[in-house]
């Protein structure tokens, strides 16, 4: 049994390598990593992220004109679109995988659910339904 339990989870890797979440990740990846503009505002964004930790760590916030830069920054990120579309495609392949990882919690504990008696009514956060 437990080789055919290998067996299936080798299946599901396969599978998974194959999927077009993965896919367009991979993707979305390349184009984010080739980014220079998109690199050099996650790695500002990261310095304010990290000053402000600072700052509240020390029992105060940042200045009203270091916060507008970091909300400055934080909107040019939202508003490229290699860093959109590779947190976008992170979430649809995470999202994947909580629902696999979902699905075989339930299988090993034996639960039963509306999503497995085919009543399911769409928008579960665990099984992808």
């Amino acid at each position: 049994m437990s080789q055919e339990i290998v067996n299936q989870a080798k299946i599901l890797g396969e599978l998974l390598a194959e999927c077009k979440e993965l896919q367009t990740l991979r993707d979305a990846e390349g184009k984010f990593a080739n980014d220079p503009i998109a690199q050099d505002l996650v790695g500002e964004y990261q310095g304010w992220q990290a000053k402000e930790n600072l700052a509240k760590q020390e029992g105060r916030e940042l200045a009203p004109d270091e916060q507008a830069t970091y909300e400055g920054v934080e909107k040019q990120m939202e508003n490229n679109a290699a860093i959109t579309a590779y947190l976008d495609a992170q979430a649809e392949f995470s999202d994947l995988m909580e629902s696999v990882n979902y699905l075989i919690l339930k299988g090993i504990n034996g639960e039963v659910d509306s999503c497995d008696s085919g009543s399911c009514s769409g928008g579960c956060s665990g099984c992808g339904h």
